[in-house]
């Protein structure tokens, strides 16, 4: 995720507080992009569209109407497309208890109202930064799954052919030693057949030699 590209969306039902939030976040980084609602409904209903773009980080109020923070919460942590979007929780109520409640239902953090600006946009750029460094690492592990297949795919072909070349010279040195066994009368006929077996040797060992090479050098 790019800087150029982060959406915060909104969800807090006091018009001001949202009018002063967007105002103050897009004017101190041009780069960051607010989508508001008014309630939970309606950003429930943005975030199960599969053509939106869903958002870098939620600025999720607690008591709202219809719908309060706590239930929205609950639903995108359910949800496989949303649980991993940051959730900060917007209230004035100060309490241990709600402050565990929104953690153990899988908020980040907690901004108390009324907002000081700057606590605002520590607390939102933190999270954004921690955001893009989780997706980076996420793109990171893709691209290394990636690469381990394609060479464990690699391997597994060059096993199956470097196998192949090996079985033909170790057939003819088993042919060649059965022959010995079985039908060898004279010293001429001993030393045609040892002659061919010594070469059969030499090929299974350059066989085994350049094995050895290409597995070192994978």
């Amino acid at each position: 995720m790019k800087k150029s590209e982060v959406l915060i969306m909104l969800v807090d039902d006091d018009i001001l507080n949202n009018f002063l939030n967007k105002m103050f976040l897009t004017n101190y980084d041009c780069k960051i992009k607010i989508i508001e609602f008014l309630n939970g409904k309606e950003a429930l209903i943005y975030l199960k569209n599969s053509e939106n773009k869903m958002p870098d980080l939620i600025l999720l109020d607690i008591q709202m109407p219809e719908m309060g923070g706590f239930d929205v919460c609950k639903i995108l942590k359910s949800n496989a497309k949303t649980k991993d979007i940051p959730v900060i929780f917007l209230t004035s109520a100060i309490d241990t208890e709600s402050i565990l409640k929104g953690f153990n239902l899988g908020g980040i953090d907690y901004i108390t109202k009324p907002f000081n600006n700057e606590e605002l946009t520590i607390r939102v750029n933190t999270q954004i930064d921690l955001r893009t460094k989780a997706l980076e690492l996420q793109d990171l592990n893709q691209n290394l799954e990636e690469i381990v297949e394609e060479r464990t795919r690699q391997l597994s072909e060059y096993a199956f052919i470097t196998s192949h070349n090996l079985r033909k010279p170790l057939a003819n040195i088993l042919g060649f030693v059965n022959l010995i066994d079985t039908v060898c009368k004279n010293k001429d006929e001993l030393s045609e057949i040892l002659k061919h077996l010594k070469n059969s040797s030499i090929e299974l060992d350059n066989v085994i030699k350049e094995t050895a090479h290409n597995l070192n050098k994978k």
